[in-house]
């Protein structure tokens, strides 16, 4: 999605550093949930990030993350479209609100039997 300055700690599931510093009134994190195997294991749950101006496009890789629930990234710079492998996903909301999205809001969102809100300005 073209942040290249972000450090993630895999083991604490924590943004460390973002250089440079974020954008005013930009909000970025990354949520897990670490109840899994005697505490020992954690899974991303949220993933917010907004207004950071980011350019790419929306990554299909998130499918990738089985647990992720939640996903922000309105007010950046993102193009393209809603990728078809969300489909898959377990994602209850998500935000993809003034970007640079281009096409149809896809039918398979329909399909997302866990998809409760979904956040898009076309």
């Amino acid at each position: 999605m073209g942040a290249t300055n972000w450090s993630f700690n895999g083991d604490t599931c924590e943004v460390e550093t973002i250089v440079p510093s974020p954008p005013s009134g930009s909000e970025g994190y990354v949520e897990c949930n670490c109840n899994f195997n005697n505490l020992t294991v954690c899974h991303v749950t949220k993933i917010v990030i907004k207004g950071y101006d980011l350019p790419g496009a929306l990554p299909p890789e998130l499918v990738q993350l089985p647990y992720l629930e939640l996903i922000d990234f309105a007010y950046n710079l993102l193009t393209g479209t809603i990728p078809q492998e969300w489909a898959t996903t377990q994602l209850n909301s998500f935000s993809v609100l003034v970007n640079r999205l281009s096409g149809q809001i896809p039918r398979f969102l329909g399909n997302m039997k866990n998809l409760t809100h979904v956040y898009v300005f076309y």
